[in-house]
């Protein structure tokens, strides 16, 4: 059970998007309540009578619209995309019904036909839960069925184009161990290597400096103000420690397969596998690898523009 409530769930994140939807669910309400009155609504006799319960409907709009913007407002870093998932957003929505109710009962109270108390809370809590378990439901199923379809659709997308890159790169080292030419008489004097797919990082203070071989990384994952290079040499795992952002470490890289795909990682894509989506997104992983990197919403259409390049 626990195992469940931890799977992700897209976190969008946009007011906009938002908006419309508790609209949505706002009329839904209002509709439920003009046109089937329960609860005793229907012998309920007041002037505006509709207009009366049109507020109720603004209520459960309202709510969740503010609910909406205080989340937004304190998840400036975008953390929470990363962190969310079916427990969250269950519990999201028990915060939207406590709210929604909340202002029903201010509402009822001020219109003289809810008495301000415990009980009246519970009861009303309980009225809400019945109205908008329908609209709620569905649209927590639907949010979940169309990204899902997206998110698998794109790592099909993703894959096909990751296979054909894999393609060109055999092709183009097969190419270059049939043209090498022979070894030439070794010099005098031993000089030194370089190699082309060499790259130099400095750390934040400009003296410190990392070296790593661009075809050997996997990723690069950010923590705080150290970044992690994870790369494979000589068949064996290797882990580099530098001090800096991970945007100063972007900024560097000059290897246009190495690519920013997460808030938190840079992924090398000639070392991916595969794509495997979900509702909340997709993820990358390796041949040598256990770990998965995501892709989050903000760099989807960077990875893809990416890999069509190559394509």
């Amino acid at each position: 059970m626990f195992s469940f409530l931890k799977k992700p769930y897209p976190f969008l994140g946009e007011i906009k998007r938002d908006v419309i939807s508790n609209l949505m669910v706002g009329a839904f309400v209002a509709l439920f309540l003009i046109v089937l009155q329960p609860f005793q609504i229907s012998v309920w006799e007041t002037n505006y009578k509709v207009l009366k319960l049109l507020g109720f409907g603004f209520i459960s709009f309202l709510m969740p619209t503010l609910l909406n913007l205080l989340i937004n407002v304190l998840d400036k870093s975008g953390r929470l995309e990363e962190k969310w998932n079916i427990l969250f957003e269950i519990l999201s929505v028990l915060s939207v019904l406590f709210l929604i109710t909340v202002g029903n009962l201010f509402y009822g109270k001020l219109l003289g036909i809810i008495p301000f108390g415990i009980q009246a809370f519970f009861i009303i809590f309980f009225i809400t839960c019945i109205v908008g378990v329908f609209p709620i439901t569905v649209h927590v199923m639907l949010k979940h069925n169309k990204l899902l379809k997206i998110n698998l659709d794109n790592s099909i997308r993703v894959n096909a184009k990751l296979k054909h890159l894999h393609e060109q790169l055999l092709a183009q080292q097969s190419q270059k161990t049939a043209e090498e030419p022979k070894p030439a008489p070794e010099p005098e004097k031993p000089v030194e290597p370089i190699s082309k797919n060499e790259q130099i990082l400095l750390a934040e203070n400009e003296k410190d400096r990392i070296t790593f071989n661009t075809e050997n990384l996997r990723y690069i994952e950010s923590a705080d103000n150290y970044s992690t290079l994870v790369s494979f040499e000589n068949s064996t795992r290797k882990k580099q420690l530098i001090r800096s952002s991970l945007k100063r470490i972007e900024s560097q890289l000059t290897d246009e397969f190495i690519v920013r795909c997460h808030r938190t990682y840079i992924v090398n894509l000639r070392q991916v596998k595969s794509a495997e989506g979900n509702a909340a997104g997709y993820t990358l992983s390796f041949y040598d690898v256990e770990e998965t990197i995501p892709v989050s919403r903000n760099y989807v259409s960077v990875v893809n523009e990416k890999l069509k390049a190559f394509n």
